[in-house]
């Protein structure tokens, strides 16, 4: 007998599914509120340990005056910043006021233990979005996270930027509000005509178009200017600023209040018609170092006005340029102190910059120096000769450099300084790179002491050079004295004294084809002692590079003495400095050209890399030589290079060629022509086309380490 299997019929089944249909209608919500209830108590108990720690931490430090204070005092019991995100849709803030922390719900309404919320910018939020910032539309403040934000921050409200490095440019022409902000470096812009700001943190200049006469107020550190138009400036207790700068464009009263225990280098108006404008208060503590002085240059650096307390701040080339246009006379920066903040790249510099005459103080940061060239004809004072400064006059000092040099061409000198006279102080100056010159007493940092660039001459000079340190490598080519001085050149005057404190060479120095007549010398502080007068005290120097001559004679000393030259307290130097230093011998030789212009030399085993250098002399009234130097070759690439690729003028039967291109090499532009397939330099009879003649062609010899191991010359 069959037995019947019954199921549901389809109306029994679409009773199921709308009960079930009408359950979860009824459930989900309920389930969503129960989750969301969870997570808006997770957040809320993140809020009470939150407000735990930041009672105990005020009652030990204090009130946390920023966010990053508060962030810092949560992350200290090992809450990040990371795990300060609420889980529910609302948000999680700080007030300011208060110092504690508050959950504002999805609903508006806000969890706080003590029940007091001070809103609007009193709250802050973290946040990353730079446009909810700019927009502002919830009336926050914000903390800044990450340390990716870069460019300008623009605010309506207090902002924090964290560990970032931003500009801020806060501006608000609406209803006056108090807000904070704090910086990490950059520049604070505020145009805010009924705010008060109070400002924390480390800025390189604060630009103040407006503020409420109830103020801007300093409490951290300005490296450079405040430069004020209109409104109140008050530096508070641990304030740290350069300069207040009354703007030549102040509008108004300009009232600037200094607080004890702040620290201002000067307060100064840009003209004398804007000095009118300021109204100091009327006690100024005396720890707060404030001079009132009208600072007519105050605008051609990032800040400062040239005191010792306010030094002018150097932090670009058009500010370095600033300089070097004040340097007309060696009264103009007597007594001007200046700081670098910035390295200074001079490679695209096309006009002068040398300072001529520098007698101030001015102390580079550790920053470096790159880019110095003869590039343009009034910057070099002879044809060979450049530097940094043209003279070191009486007073100077020069602190605290990284000085890197390149190689220009033969007989191409740039140096720190290319003269010196009177007190002059070099301290802490490293050099770098690699040079070669070809004159008389070459030297990385002062080339000639005891006279200037117009070539007068000073007694009773006095130089000092202290814990300098050289990694630059030298190589004199001078054919007819061969003297090198690493540090320092020779002395021209009369009654002079050096000083050498702690001065070291870690470079290789190489001293080549001096004439047979002539043995070549190497000093590694001082080349040539000519006046019988000089007095010369040395401590702690040492020579710790190699030395290379291409001659079996030579001398190498820390202190050259010369046999026909007298030095009357030579028994005061350290036993170790007219110690005679030993040195390695360079292998010379000849370049043999063959019938089809081919280069045959014959290196030692050690060589493995080449270099090709062709040199010019000028024909202009300047006289001198520029070169071009052909890199990294083997040597089966330096015995096919081909003489015939120079190509003069009076070569050209149908004239001077005119399809001229323009090549540079290092600094030097020159002009190559393609005739037939093959490229020529070209060496120019008129002026019109580089004047050049007689060029001359060496070859030196690398091995692997970068040590030259031999020169040959054609």
């Amino acid at each position: 007998m069959k037995r019947n299997k019954k199921g549901f019929t389809i109306v029994e089944l679409v009773i199921v599914i709308a009960v079930i249909a009408i359950l979860a209608a009824v459930l989900i919500p309920t389930f969503s509120s129960l989750i969301n209830k969870a997570k808006e108590s997770s957040d809320t108990a993140l809020v009470k340990n939150l407000n735990i720690i930041m009672a105990a931490d005020e009652a030990e430090n204090g009130k946390s005056e920023t966010m990053s204070e508060a962030l810092a005092a949560a992350e200290s019991a090992g809450y990040t910043i990371e795990k300060i995100t609420p889980t529910s849709s609302g948000d999680i803030l700080w007030d300011e006021q208060n110092n504690r922390f508050v959950l504002k719900k999805a609903d508006g309404t806000y969890y706080a233990e003590n029940g007091n919320v001070t809103e609007g910018v009193n709250l802050w939020k973290i946040t990353d979005d730079l446009e909810e910032v700019k927009e502002n539309s919830n009336h926050y403040s914000y903390y800044l996270k990450g340390t990716e934000i870069t460019g300008a921050v623009t605010a309506k409200a207090g902002v924090d930027v964290g560990e970032n490095s931003a500009d801020v440019n806060y501006a608000n022409d609406g209803a006056g509000q108090t807000v904070t902000i704090r910086m990490n470096g950059g520049k604070l812009t505020v145009n805010a005509p009924n705010d008060t700001v109070n400002s924390y943190g480390e800025k390189e200049s604060v630009d103040i178009t407006a503020v409420a006469s109830a103020s801007y107020h300093e409490n951290g550190k300005v490296v450079g200017n405040i430069e004020v138009k209109k409104g109140r400036v008050e530096l508070g207790a641990g304030a740290e600023v350069n300069t207040v700068l009354v703007s030549s464009a102040a509008t108004g009263d300009v009232k600037v209040d200094v607080l004890a225990g702040a620290k201002v280098g000067s307060v100064a108006p840009t003209t004398k018609e804007a000095k009118e404008d300021i109204k100091l208060s009327t006690s100024i503590p005396a720890d707060s170092r404030v001079e009132e002085i009208v600072g007519e240059e105050a605008k051609s650096f990032a800040g400062g006005i040239g005191t010792q307390a306010s030094p002018y701040i150097i932090s670009n080339i058009e500010q370095w340029k600033n300089l070097s246009g004040m340097c007309t006379s060696s009264d103009a920066t007597k007594d001007k102190y200046f700081v670098v903040t910035s390295d200074l790249d001079f490679s695209s510099v096309n006009e002068k910059a040398d300072c001529s005459y520098f007698a101030g103080n001015i102390d580079f940061g550790g920053y470096k120096v790159t880019g110095l060239s003869l590039t343009h004809a009034n910057y070099k004072f002879s044809s060979a000769y450049g530097g940094l400064f043209a003279t070191l006059a009486d007073g100077a000092k020069v602190s605290n450099l990284k000085f890197y040099l390149q190689n220009l061409g033969n007989d191409i000198s740039m140096r720190l300084a290319v003269y010196a006279y009177g007190t002059v102080v070099i301290d802490n100056v490293e050099t770098y790179g690699e040079v070669q010159y070809s004159d008389n007493n070459a030297s990385v940092l002062v080339f000639r002491v005891g006279s200037d660039h117009n070539g007068k001459s000073y007694g009773s000079t006095n130089l000092t050079v202290s814990n300098c340190r050289n990694y630059c490598k030298l190589q004199n080519t001078n054919s007819s004295a061969g003297l090198t001085g690493v540090f320092v050149g020779r002395n021209m005057g009369n009654d002079e004294t050096f000083n050498f404190n702690n001065c070291i060479n870690y470079a290789q120095i190489f001293n080549i084809n001096a004439a047979e007549s002539v043995t070549p010398n190497t000093s590694i502080l001082l080349s040539n002692i000519c006046e019988p007068n000089a007095k010369v005290y040395a401590t702690g120097c040492e020579n710790k590079g190699e030395l290379y001559f291409t001659k079996d004679d030579f001398t190498a000393t820390l202190i050259c003495k010369r046999d026909n030259q007298k030095v009357t307290n030579i028994d005061e130097l350290d036993n170790s400095v007219n110690t005679t230093l030993s040195a390695n011998k360079i292998q010379t030789g000849n370049i043999t050209v063959a019938e089809d212009g081919t280069i045959s030399i014959t290196p030692p085993d050690t060589a493995v890399k080449f270099e090709i250098v062709i040199t010019y002399t000028t024909r202009d009234a300047a006289g001198g030589t520029e070169g071009i130097f052909i890199n990294d070759l083997t040597i089966d690439q330096v015995q096919q290079f081909k003489t015939g690729k120079f190509l003069l003028a009076s070569d050209v039967a149908d004239g001077f060629p005119t399809d001229l291109t323009s090549k540079t090499q290092f600094t030097w532009t020159y002009n190559t022509c393609i005739i037939d397939g093959t490229e020529y330099i070209v060496l120019g009879d008129s002026a019109e086309y580089l004047p050049k003649k007689a060029p001359a062609l060496a070859v030196n010899a690398y091995d692997a380490d970068g040590k030259l191991v031999a020169v040959y010359s054609a």
